[in-house]
C-alpha cells in the first residue's frame, strides 16, 4: 500500500539572534536589584516606626488622627510600590521620581530626628536607618551600571 502524503509540518518561527549588547540590556544590573530591595527595606522600617510600641500616641491625641496617619501611609506605600515596579520594568522617569522622593525624605526627616529622639530613641534610630537606606538606594539608582541600563547604553567588554 501506498502511504498517504504527510500533511503535518511542525510549527516554525524565525528567531532573532540576540546580540551581546541586547543581552546585557535585558539583564537587570545588580545595583538596580539592590536599590529596589533597599527601598522595600526602607518602607518596612517606616511602617514599623508607626507601630504604637515604637511611637506611642501623644497624650490627648484622638484615635482619628492615628487612623488618618495610617491611611496616608497606606496611600504613599502603595504609590511607592507601584513606582518601584516601574523602576523594575526600566522606566527611567520612575527612577528619577524615586530618587527625588528619597532626597525629599532626607530633607524632611533630618530636622525632626532630635524631636523623635526625645519621644523615643528607637523611633529616632529607625528614622536614621530609613534615611540612610533611602540615600543608599538613590545612590545605587544613579550609579554607573544603573544609569547605563536606564539609558539603554551598555558597553560590551
Amino acid at each position: 500500500m501506498k502511504e498517504a502524503p504527510q500533511r503535518y509540518a511542525p510549527p516554525s518561527a524565525e528567531v532573532a539572534d540576540v546580540g551581546a549588547a541586547d543581552a546585557l540590556l535585558a539583564a537587570r544590573p545588580r545595583s538596580v536589584v539592590w536599590a529596589c530591595a533597599l527601598m522595600l527595606a526602607s518602607m518596612l522600617i517606616g511602617l514599623v516606626s508607626l507601630l504604637p510600641v515604637v511611637d506611642p500616641p501623644m497624650p490627648g491625641e484622638p484615635a482619628a488622627m492615628t487612623a488618618l496617619i495610617w491611611g496616608i501611609t497606606l496611600v504613599f506605600t502603595t504609590a511607592e510600590l507601584w513606582l518601584l515596579g516601574c523602576v523594575w520594568r526600566r522606566r527611567n522617569w520612575a527612577r528619577w521620581v524615586i530618587v527625588s522622593l528619597a532626597l525629599l525624605g532626607i530633607v524632611v526627616s533630618l530636622p525632626i530626628i532630635g524631636e523623635d529622639w526625645a519621644r523615643s530613641p528607637l523611633l529616632a534610630g529607625l528614622g536614621i536607618a530609613g534615611v540612610a537606606i533611602s540615600a543608599a538606594a538613590a545612590a545605587l539608582l544613579l550609579a554607573g551600571a544603573s544609569a547605563r541600563w536606564f539609558k539603554g547604553t551598555v558597553s560590551v567588554r
